[in-house]
């Protein structure tokens, strides 16, 4: 079984190597070399979990923010880490995780802690482990997982994972999410067809799904840049409208890039590298976005090959200078409870009040309150986390009883 310093040794060396990167470049194209890639920005502020704003420096648009952030992250983790990982993220949500046995991706067994959306999966057995996944387990983080992390807590994490747990990333999925709107998808698939585009040799538009006869049902188009999966380069671009997507929750257009293979190790190598500093490491965030795709006038100057001497979009330039002071995205704010609150509001209070009427006062919350403490027993420890989850991250101190 590989010790933590056998670990440490693999995600140095192989064919996703990082050693050989100096302390501020990179050897693989599309990841930018430092922070400063990206040109400072205006109006930034601290504030501990908003961190940089950004606004339009353009006086013609009325100024908007927008947001940067870790929206999935992935890797593996030595097997005899496994108990460590487990005790941090137990420590950290304040619950206890949910066992399956069962698991994705060739791996039999799961502990997810439910509802936050990580999961870790992993071998019952050392000899399944090394037959199987080399002595790795499977860290699994989705947007909504990490929308649990303050600013400090998500540089914190990605510190944990490089320092304590040797993680060797996989996939990480960055975004910033844009509220000026200042471009569309169908204007940036328009962009593309002239080859104004660099960093990618290949897009698709879509025009989004929507319910027959519901013209106004569409979930939004999205402009989308390189392949996914073992056949991809590493590299793959959405750009699409969040607001439609996310049903009015998030108002803006969202720029997110996935770095797969050698590039997702290279991405959290250098998001690790700022993590003394937050605003080093928001900066990181957004150059990570910028470097990998660059849009450019080509008709300026026709058959010119030297991508550096072409002339930047004005859209895009303006993107790149926001980004330099750009803030990480906030914690979640609405919970499951919050949730099913508003269901039982919404959906079960009629039918209470129609039972009121029926049986009269005296009767009715009789029946109510021994029907509830009849079901308190039969509380699952999903629901118990979901609670915990509650308390911890979204009720006031005087809502949570002593």
């Amino acid at each position: 079984m590989n010790t933590a310093g056998g670990v440490a040794a693999e995600c140095e060396g192989g064919s996703g190597s990082v050693r050989g990167l100096n302390e501020s470049g990179s050897d693989l194209p599309g990841i930018p070399k430092t922070p400063g890639t990206v040109s400072p920005g205006v109006n930034s502020q601290n504030n501990r979990n908003m961190c940089y704003r950004v606004g339009s420096h353009r006086p013609e648009m009325k100024k908007k923010y927008g947001y940067v952030g870790i929206d999935w992250l992935q890797g593996s983790v030595g097997y005899n880490l496994l108990p460590n990982v487990v005790s941090y993220f137990s420590d950290f949500l304040e619950i206890k995780p949910v066992a399956f046995e069962y698991g994705e991706h060739r791996y039999n067994r799961t502990v997810s802690f439910h509802p936050f959306g990580i999961k870790i999966f992993y071998d019952s057995t050392g000899e399944r482990s090394k037959k199987l996944h080399n002595y790795r387990i499977m860290l699994q983080i989705t947007g909504t997982g990490l929308s649990y992390f303050s600013s400090d807590d998500l540089v914190s994490l990605v510190r944990v994972l490089f320092e304590n747990f040797h993680f060797c990333c996989t996939r990480i999925d960055l975004f910033y999410d844009d509220e000026s709107k200042r471009i569309t998808p169908l204007e940036i698939q328009q962009i593309a067809k002239m080859g104004n585009v660099t960093g990618f040799r290949k897009g698709h538009y879509d025009d989004g799904t929507f319910e027959i006869g519901r013209p106004d049902s569409s979930d939004g188009s999205g402009m989308y840049f390189g392949s996914r999966g073992k056949n991809g380069g590493g590299k793959y671009m959405r750009i699409y409208d969040k607001e439609l997507e996310s049903k009015g929750e998030i108002k803006a257009i969202r720029w997110e890039i996935e770095y797969g293979k050698n590039f997702a190790e290279l991405a959290f190598l250098h998001l690790y590298r700022t993590c003394d500093d937050l605003r080093k490491f928001t900066l990181m965030v957004g150059s990570l976005i910028t470097g990998a795709i660059a849009f450019v006038n080509r008709q300026a100057k026709p058959g010119e090959k030297n991508i550096p001497r072409l002339e930047v979009l004005d859209f895009w330039r303006d993107i790149c200078e926001e980004l330099g002071s750009v803030r990480l995205r906030n914690p979640r704010k609405e919970s499951t409870i919050q949730k099913t609150a508003g269901w039982v509001e919404k959906s079960v209070f009629s039918p209470l009040v129609k039972l009121l009427k029926a049986f009269g006062d005296e009767k009715f919350y009789g029946w109510l309150l021994n029907g509830l403490d009849e079901k308190q027993d039969g509380l699952t420890v999903k629901q118990y986390n979901e609670i915990q989850q509650y308390w911890r991250f979204t009720a006031e101190k005087d809502d949570i009883p002593i």
